[in-house]
């Protein structure tokens, strides 16, 4: 009888060499993956600053051309919408309110001096939205800028007029009802504008007459000044122009009616004959990034050329 044989299969491991090679490959692959995911994180990171500062620089021009179109709207006479101390860096704006909120007289009406409060009829219930009881206005004659009253005066209350109001011709108007009426009577006519201005009641001061709005740099930063109230941030890291340099781009740059260009870098500002000769502005503002995880400044510039209305 024959022993059995038993054939015994002999099993074999990783090396140590195989397993220091894997791990090897396998550190390689990881630093390749991470390498890769920082070098995403920093591209997405650096271009999100870039989106926040292009973004930052549409809103700034936005409220630039705004500002500049509503420039010289129904400011007196001879007064230009483009003011006194105008230039590459500063641009400085004359127009009825800096607020934009405007009602138009519907109704004739004389209001006896020393009245305590009078109503104006306006001509639709929403134009009253836009003023509040406490603000302060200007009553404004469209065809020349001047003013009946000649005083500012407080908004005492608004009424939106009755629900069937313009339907029913018996149903009562929308109406804004003003104080500080002074001494002597006042005449308005159909037409006529109620804008709103800034408080100017003591201690406050009178504000500019027309109303002021004035674009400057503060350093790197670009600021909005409406009636003298104080400095409002609108964008920041703002390229700011060399004076020594001939190829810097002017922040503000005035086109005249004959088709020229001016810019004159502070101190030196447009002259009283170019301030009523501006018929449009190019406004040209540019902004550094400044927290790019590479350390590259990136800059970004948005452009316009916003023509005067007014």
């Amino acid at each position: 009888m024959k022993s059995a044989v038993v054939k015994v299969t002999r099993q074999r491991g990783f090396t140590l060499l195989e397993l220091l090679v894997a791990v090897a490959i396998l550190g390689i692959a990881l630093v390749g993956m991470y390498s890769l995911y920082m070098g995403m994180q920093r591209t997405t990171y650096n271009q999100e600053e870039v989106v926040d500062i292009q973004q930052s620089l549409r809103v700034a021009l936005d409220i630039i051309g705004r500002d500049i179109k509503m420039a010289g709207l129904l400011v007196p006479t001879g007064t230009t919408g483009i003011a006194a101390n105008s230039n590459a860096t500063t641009l400085n704006i004359e127009t009825a309110s800096a607020y934009y909120n405007f009602a138009q007289v519907r109704d004739g009406v004389e209001v006896t001096g020393g009245t305590a409060t009078a109503a104006l009829a306006v001509t639709t219930a929403a134009m009253t939205d836009l003023f509040t009881k406490g603000n302060w206005v200007r009553v404004i004659r469209p065809q020349n800028g001047d003013q009946p009253a000649n005083v500012d005066l407080e908004v005492d209350s608004v009424f939106r007029g009755d629900a069937d109001y313009p339907v029913n011709p018996l149903a009562a108007p929308p109406t804004i009802t003003l104080k500080g009426w002074p001494a002597t009577e006042s005449l308005f006519l159909p037409g006529d504008i109620i804008a709103r201005v800034t408080r100017s009641d003591p201690p406050n001061p009178p504000p500019p007459d027309p109303s002021t709005i004035s674009w400057t740099l503060a350093g790197t930063d670009l600021v909005r000044n409406a009636d003298g109230q104080g400095n409002d941030l609108i964008a920041e890291n703002i390229v700011v122009p060399d004076p020594l340099d001939p190829n810097a781009v002017p922040l503000f740059t005035y086109q005249l009616d004959d088709g020229s260009e001016v810019a004159p870098l502070a101190p030196n500002v447009l002259t009283a004959a170019q301030l009523a000769r501006v018929v449009a502005v190019r406004v040209t503002i540019t902004a550094n990034t400044v927290s790019q995880l590479d350390g590259t400044v990136r800059p970004r510039s948005v452009v316009s050329v916003i023509r005067l209305r007014n």
